[in-house]
């Protein structure tokens, strides 16, 4: 039952965000965060990941450069820091964030896991092994853990995948350099 309104909470915020006419109104500013509220991530997160502040609670998203879709929609990606707690979609403005996360590269044994389940999230046969796996793990103000996994290339992009709160169960969504 969580796992659906999770899916329905990051349908409707997907689907807010993609409007271009009401993507103004959607993010809002970042002063008025929680001292506690994490605003940037550690690096090489940073890199193509960063917090945006919504009406809706702050999110992860992609850096500037970089582009994150829902494939084969055109479909920009986020995560909504609220996304593991169980309030439904409301204006909480900047109440709802990230206090903490946890960056990491995954190699050897962790990191063959990580890609089979990858393949197996895409329908596919292992056709491809991305050169850079990383984990970053983002516990919100309620202390809930969402886990992404982003597999990428040397060359820029790749792909990412959230679980909430398990891996498994999410679409994998495209991470594109521009």
């Amino acid at each position: 039952m969580k796992y659906k309104q999770n899916k329905i909470l990051l349908t409707l915020l997907l689907s807010l965000i993609s409007v271009t006419a009401n993507a103004g109104s959607f993010f809002i500013d970042c002063k008025t965060s929680p001292k506690e509220a994490k605003l940037e991530l550690p690096a090489p997160a940073n890199e193509w990941a960063k917090i945006g502040c919504s009406k809706f609670g702050h999110i992860l998203m992609a850096q500037k450069g970089w582009f994150w879709g829902l494939s084969p929609s055109p479909k920009p990606a986020f995560l909504p820091a609220d996304i593991l707690n169980t309030r439904k979609m409301r204006n909480v403005g900047n109440t709802i964030y990230f206090k903490q996360f946890e960056i990491k590269k995954l190699t050897g044994k962790v990191a063959s896991e990580r890609h089979y389940l990858f393949h197996k999230w895409l329908g596919k046969e292992r056709t491809s092994i991305y050169p850079e796996v990383w984990e970053i793990k983002a516990t919100n103000e309620s202390n809930k853990t969402l886990t992404l996994n982003i597999f990428k290339k040397t060359t820029g992009g790749g792909w990412g995948i959230a679980c909430l709160p398990k891996c498994g169960k999410m679409k994998p969504f495209i991470i594109v350099k521009r």
